[in-house]
């Protein structure tokens, strides 16, 4: 059974209390209302960064594709299909956890976003833009990229399945890539629609 007790006099500083019973005790633990304020406001704070961790994470896993493609990829391109895949064992999971670092924050806060927005039609319609962008990157890599890299890493193809797997492998590269700064020019225009003031 909850009580509640009222102390200080009646200006605004006063302080409201409430108890809860404990079983083991038997005795009423009070509990200060006041620290659960800060809980709040923490809520209002994370619900204001979040767009920039979506629009920066977004940014960033650009630039990580853009590296990946550009300079991983197209050293790849350059080696024989067997050193390829040897060279790509030893790189690939150097690559994984930063790109991991980058997607899931992003991935976290534009789904949060486009929750959060419901009563905004425009704003929520370019964050789901933005979140279609990154589903859209994250399905062809499940779908190829991923059982493409155990292979590589088992070396479990020949020579020319290896150059066509590889070459595949940078066509949708780059569709992702794509796929992911379209996400990113969507969530861009949600954050500036957001924070155009009503008259």
């Amino acid at each position: 059974m909850m009580k509640s007790s009222m102390t200080g006099s009646s200006h605004t500083g006063m302080i409201i209390k409430h108890a809860r019973f404990s079983r083991r005790s038997g005795q009423a633990i009070p509990i200060n209302r006041d620290k659960l304020w800060p809980l709040k406001n923490n809520y209002k704070h994370m619900k204001k960064i979040l767009p920039y961790i979506s629009i920066i994470g977004i940014a960033a896993f650009v630039g990580n594709m853009l590296v990946i493609g550009f300079g991983f990829g197209s050293y790849w391109q350059t080696l024989e299909p067997m050193e390829f895949m040897k060279q790509f064992t030893l790189q690939f999971p150097n690559l994984l956890p930063p790109t991991m670092g980058i997607l899931l924050p992003a991935l976290i806060a534009t789904i949060a976003l486009v929750v959060q927005t419901k009563g905004q039609k425009e704003v929520r319609k370019n964050w789901s833009f933005a979140l279609a962008g990154l589903v859209i990157a994250c399905t062809i890599t499940s779908v190829y990229h991923l059982p493409a890299n155990l292979g590589f890493m088992e070396s479990a193809y020949s020579a020319e399945e290896a150059v066509s797997k590889l070459n595949w492998w940078m066509r949708l590269h780059w569709v992702r890539t794509i796929t992911v700064f379209a996400a990113a020019i969507f969530a861009v225009k949600a954050f500036k629609l957001a924070t155009i003031k009503t008259p």
